[in-house]
């Protein structure tokens, strides 16, 4: 008995039937990743030629190999089991957080409100150009690293995202602050003009965002690896 992968590639819509195109697998030899991104696997069978195999290509950037992992699982399942048919759906039923990267803090221009007398105080600070979110203030730290305010911002290019105001020498953008667990140097800063001048790093936690891998089935051409 043949045996199939059936990608569905329109849902089903108003009574219509979902769309699906079926991949024979009895003779498939092994799945690869054309590139780096992993983002075209290729079925190879004993029929191969590059000029027209079979290839998933993937909708967004699989750097961690996710799909083909589970491709091989379902073609193991398949392969193992009694039935004809195994599904793909159009969504694939697989975890996929991206790291926000729009919140650039350091093109930001970031306005601080101060105490009269002291910089060490902050009572608030602004996002500028407008329509880049707000910031709520939180409580106060001093560690080992240095002193400064926890904070919030919301209504961001990333959503949500927990940030802070650290009077230290600030570290290279992307790297961690040590005794801030999870907050990075973002390369952002906020001035006090007192006497004397206060420069506070802005500092903040990683947002991911989930994002569905969906992907579609065809033949093309292939560039084989020599």
């Amino acid at each position: 008995m043949a045996k199939y992968l059936q990608f569905i590639t329109n849902r089903a819509e108003g009574g219509r039937a979902a769309d699906y195109t079926n991949v024979q697998m009895d003779d498939v030899q092994t799945l690869w990743m054309e590139n780096e991104t992993n983002d075209k696997i290729v079925f190879v069978n004993n029929n191969f030629d590059s000029n027209g195999a079979v290839v998933y290509t993937v909708a967004s950037a699989d750097e961690r190999g996710k799909v083909i992992t589970y491709l091989i699982q379902e073609w193991t399942s398949l392969m193992q089991g009694s039935d004809m048919f195994r599904t793909i759906p159009l969504e694939l039923p697989l975890e996929n957080l991206i790291e926000c990267t729009s919140n650039t803090w350091n093109t930001w221009l970031l306005v601080g409100a101060f105490d009269e007398t002291d910089c060490g105080v902050i009572l608030g600070v602004d996002i500028n150009p407008g329509g880049l979110g707000s910031i709520t203030m939180g409580s106060a730290f001093s560690n080992e690293t240095g002193s400064g305010y926890y904070a919030t911002a919301t209504g961001t290019p990333c959503g949500t995202q927990d940030i802070a105001f650290l009077n230290a020498e600030c570290g290279l953008a992307g790297s961690p602050v040590a005794n801030m667990d999870g907050y990075f140097y973002t390369g952002g800063t906020v001035e006090c003009a007192g006497d004397p001048p206060v420069n506070y790093c802005v500092i903040a936690k990683k947002v991911y965002n989930q994002v569905t891998f969906t992907g579609t089935i065809g033949v093309r051409k292939v560039t084989v690896p020599s």
